[in-house]
């Protein structure tokens, strides 16, 4: 009789216990004992080294890669040094931010594209406010800015105060 075992991982579509070197009557799972360990580790789950602490940098640095701080947290402080990150981390735990079950922080952040709309909108308001043309608003935000937007868009954030 043969064995009606089905292995669905394959790219292929269904593979058969014939067509692997697998004798799947010893278990399944993690029950194999008989089988090679694969080579080349886990794959997509070798992603917690993909930063790599640059030579020279504060030593503080790798101590928080070693805590397995997240990657993004790493970046921040590399990029504002380790004291204003320990400073910036020790505010938010010392604050009603939201946490998880096991204590860890739940941050919410707007999108850094939200901060360049509010400085964009200002810089407007402020031309709108000197007397400069709409016009002539609409060339310096492409100039300055690299930005296009309609002379109806341009008047409507003219019209609008600070919010």
């Amino acid at each position: 009789m043969q064995d009606q075992h089905q292995i669905r991982s394959s790219s292929n579509g269904i593979s058969r216990p014939e067509q692997l070197s697998l004798n799947l009557t010893d278990g399944v799972g993690g029950r194999h004992g008989h089988c090679p360990t694969p080579s080349g580790g886990g794959g997509y789950l070798n992603n917690c080294d993909t930063f790599k602490v640059p030579e020279g940098a504060d030593p503080r640095l790798l101590d928080l890669a070693e805590m397995r701080m997240p990657e993004v947290w790493l970046r921040v402080a590399e990029a504002v040094g380790v004291d204003a990150f320990l400073e910036i981390w020790r505010l938010l735990d010392e604050s009603d931010v939201p946490q998880t079950d096991n204590g860890m922080l739940l941050l919410r952040m707007r999108r850094y594209q939200s901060w360049q709309r509010h400085e964009r909108n200002r810089y407007i308001r402020a031309l709108a406010q000197s007397g400069v043309p709409l016009a002539d608003i609409q060339g310096r935000l492409r100039a300055n800015l690299g930005e296009t937007l309609s002379i109806d868009a341009i008047a409507r954030v003219a019209r609008c105060g600070p919010r």
